[in-house]
């Protein structure tokens, strides 16, 4: 039979569902084709990965010889009813690159967390059965070629010729129970230690999570020094938007007060370009009959009396009267001078003659 040397995966047929049915085809398939490398796939996070590769051998001496001899770093050790080779990386044995369960009826079962360390066993198990099939030949000739010093005659009992049928099949079936319970057994304990390697998978890496810590914690007192030094200036840019606010206040209203006395000293030459005005305003109807007199005001051709005084909307229906008086008032005191009177719009309680200037 030509040995394949590339790991395969088990098909089970569709009829098989239960976990022992599968365990037991799985058993007949490899015993059926030994040394036959063969791979357990896991599911993990939606992606399937190497779980462990698995094959059976009918020389697992000659195995656990080749395996020893080929990784220098290894400790050996029981697992019941076979042996363990623990395959380390370095001569400190603080890392385990593989974990190879060679049981005694010839089931092997390679283990291992890294899915690159199954790969490198893959890649040189062509190698390994090479050497397994030597060690095989050495063991078939050492049995067959003993030691004539240590040979010694033996007495033979008579025994039967043959076993009963009945008791040759329970012992067969007692093989095939204790395979099946060795095999559930490793593939329990994968499965366990599979569990509990994701479960302190976090535990594992406190040093990289720290550093991560570190790193966002320093970030986050950046961001804040630099949120306190934009904040400052923001301060400071209102501060200096303030006082220029007040400054242009101060300026506006400067120039608005030039404007209205440059405006007044315009409007007093367009309408009386030739004549000197003296212009005297009043706040109220009271003060500019106060003020209407000779001796205040002096000589004068023309008394304007203008009725657009601030004061002029609350009087309302007193607003001619007011006009009137301050009429009267004028002709009076400047008896020479014409009196003028001046008022914004027609209004309803100014006589009409009023709004003509008669």
């Amino acid at each position: 039979m030509v040995t394949k040397h590339i790991a395969m995966e088990i098909l089970y047929p569709p009829k098989l569902r239960s976990a022992k049915a599968k365990k037991k085809h799985k058993l007949n398939v490899m015993r059926n084709n030994p040394d036959t490398l063969y791979v357990d796939f896991a599911e993990k996070a939606d992606k399937r990965v190497k779980n462990n590769l698995i094959f059976f051998t009918n020389t697992p001496k000659a195995w656990h010889s080749v395996i020893c001899k080929h990784y220098p770093h290894i400790q050996r050790g029981g697992i019941g009813k076979g042996s363990k080779i623990t395959v380390h990386e370095d001569e400190h044995l603080d890392s385990i690159v593989l974990n190879v369960n060679i049981y005694t009826n010839g089931t092997v079962l390679i283990q291992s967390t890294n899915e690159q360390s199954l790969d490198a066993f893959e890649k040189h198990f062509p190698d390994l059965n090479e050497e397994a099939e030597k060690e095989k030949s050495l063991l078939t000739t050492e049995a067959k070629d003993p030691d004539p010093e240590e040979a010694t005659p033996t007495t033979v009992p008579n025994l039967p010729c043959a076993a009963p049928a009945s008791s040759q099949s329970d012992t067969q079936h007692i093989r095939e129970t204790l395979a099946l319970l060795e095999l559930e057994f490793a593939e329990f304990r994968e499965l366990t230690l599979t569990r509990l390697s994701e479960a302190y998978l976090p535990l594992q890496q406190p040093d990289d999570q720290h550093q991560q810590c570190r790193e966002h914690n320093t970030a986050i007192a950046d961001l804040r020094e630099e949120t306190a030094a934009l904040r400052q200036d923001n301060q400071a840019l209102r501060a200096q938007l303030a006082s220029v606010k007040e400054d242009m206040q101060h300026r506006e209203k400067a120039f608005t007060m030039e404007l209205q006395r440059l405006r007044e000293q315009l409007q007093e030459h367009i309408y009386t370009p030739c004549k000197q005005v003296k212009v005297t305003r009043c706040s109220n109807t009271a003060r500019a009959l106060e003020l209407l007199k000779r001796d205040t005001l002096g000589s004068l051709n023309y008394v304007i009396v203008h009725t657009g005084t601030n004061n002029l909307h609350r009087l309302r229906q007193n607003t001619a009267h007011a006009v009137r008086r301050m009429a009267e008032k004028a002709s009076r005191e400047f008896p020479d001078s014409r009196v003028v009177i001046s008022t914004l719009l027609p209004r309803t309680d100014v006589p009409p003659p009023c709004h003509q200037g008669h």
